[in-house]
Parts: structure tokens; C-alpha cells; sequence
């Protein structure tokens, strides 16, 4: 409760300021929108149930002011909350309402839509039904790969395919697929990048483990030690 005051005493001093700064003329329920989606998916890392609070009040207002990339993502951010705490009807509900919303308000190279599929297809996957969720992931990669900048989504793509081609122990698209991911981590350099190209190696050394090729798996095991330092963090888990 105490962390939650905080944050709505942050919040309204960030209002109060942006707010005298915006011309008469602008509606501030427009901006306060923007702001709660933004300060929402801030907390997100480390605050499920503030960054939860701030992306709910900013779906109605998003709505009203039609802005429909923030409402789709705000739809994203809340579908992964529910979905890491376990609340899978919760979840499922927010992605087809994001995926049906993205379909019909945005254009279909727009990343929050291809965002939108590629948690769908985490969801399908998770549910068993991989041939759903390879479509999910594959409408994703469309999407993402028209553009230049978007190297952490087309990633987050190819590892996903890699999972679920792991998962049906289709080992050899399984490692096409990690090694396209750890090529797009290494253009990608964003916050953590180090993280996931770890996760990546990791994956790869379990794939060339199981085809029983040791000495190709100790070697990614290895180069997953050597990312591992540079991030140093404890709850790393591949």
C-alpha cells in the first residue's frame, strides 16, 4: 500500500508538471493516458501489481482518445502480467482482445500487431497446440521483418520458433532457428542483449546435447558461461 502512495504521488507530480507545460487547448485526459501507459509498462520489470494498476487506467482513456498502437500494447503488457502470474483465462483474454483490435485498428506491418501475435503464439504453445502458435510466430515475422530496427522482436520470434521446434524434437530447425537469434541479438545491443544471446547459446549447447555432438554442446555451454559474466546475474535461468 505504502509503495502504491508512492506511486500515485510520482505520477500526479508528473501530471501536474506535463500537464501546465501542454497548451489549453489539449484534452489532458489524452495525455494522462499516454502517461499511465508508459509509467506502467516503467514498473513492469520489477512491480507486476503497479504496472497492472497504471495500464488499466490508461486502457479507457487510450480508447477514448483512439490511439490505438498504446491501447494494443497496453493489451500486450496486461496479457504478460496475467500470463506470469499463472492467471491463464486472464491472459488468453487480453491477447485475442489485442490480436482482434490490432487486426481491425492498426495496419498489418504495425509492430504492436505482430507484438500482439507473437504473445498469442506464446500462448498457443504453452497450451500444446504448436501449430497455432507457429502461425502466430510466423504472421509475427512478417511483420517485424519489414523493418530495420526491429531486431529484438524478429529475436524474440526465432528463439520462440526454436522452442517449439525443440519442444517436437525437430532438433535441426531447432538449431537453424538459435543461431538466427544470436546473429540479430549481436546487431541488436539493447539493454541486456548479453542476457539473451546467453539464453540463446544455452539453448543451442541442449540441442547439440541431445543429438549427442558433446563437443559442439560444451562449446555453446562455454561461450553461455562467458555472456554470463559480462551480465553477472543471479537469476539467470536459460
Amino acid at each position: 500500500m505504502q509503495n502504491r502512495f508512492i506511486n500515485f504521488c510520482l505520477i500526479f507530480f508528473l501530471l501536474f508538471n506535463i500537464t501546465n507545460l501542454l497548451p489549453q487547448e489539449v484534452d489532458h485526459e489524452y495525455s494522462k493516458g499516454e502517461l499511465y501507459y508508459k509509467y506502467g509498462y516503467k514498473l513492469a520489470n520489477n512491480d507486476f501489481d503497479s504496472s497492472e494498476y497504471y495500464l488499466k487506467l490508461a486502457l479507457p482513456l487510450l480508447k477514448k482518445q483512439k490511439n490505438w498502437e498504446y491501447y494494443v500494447d497496453c493489451l500486450n503488457g496486461l496479457s504478460l502480467i496475467s500470463y506470469y502470474r499463472g492467471n491463464f483465462e486472464s491472459a488468453n483474454k487480453y491477447i485475442m482482445l489485442a490480436v482482434n483490435e490490432g487486426e481491425q485498428k492498426l495496419s498489418q506491418n504495425n509492430p504492436y500487431y505482430g507484438a500482439a501475435l507473437n504473445n498469442q503464439g506464446i500462448f498457443y504453445r504453452n497450451k500444446g497446440d504448436y501449430l497455432k502458435a507457429i502461425n502466430s510466430y510466423r504472421k509475427s515475422i512478417l511483420i517485424n521483418s519489414q523493418s530495420d530496427s526491429l531486431y529484438h522482436q524478429l529475436a524474440a520470434n526465432f528463439q520462440n520458433l526454436g522452442n517449439i521446434y525443440r519442444s517436437k524434437k525437430d532438433l535441426e530447425k531447432s538449431i537453424e532457428y538459435y543461431h538466427r537469434v544470436i546473429n540479430l541479438r549481436k546487431k541488436d545491443k539493447q539493454n541486456n542483449y548479453e542476457k539473451f544471446i546467453a539464453e540463446s547459446y544455452f539453448s543451442l549447447g541442449n540441442c547439440y546435447e541431445d543429438i549427442k555432438e558433446y563437443n559442439k554442446a560444451l562449446s555453446f555451454y562455454s561461450k553461455t558461461l562467458k555472456e554470463y559474466n559480462k551480465f553477472n546475474d543471479d537469476d539467470f535461468v536459460a
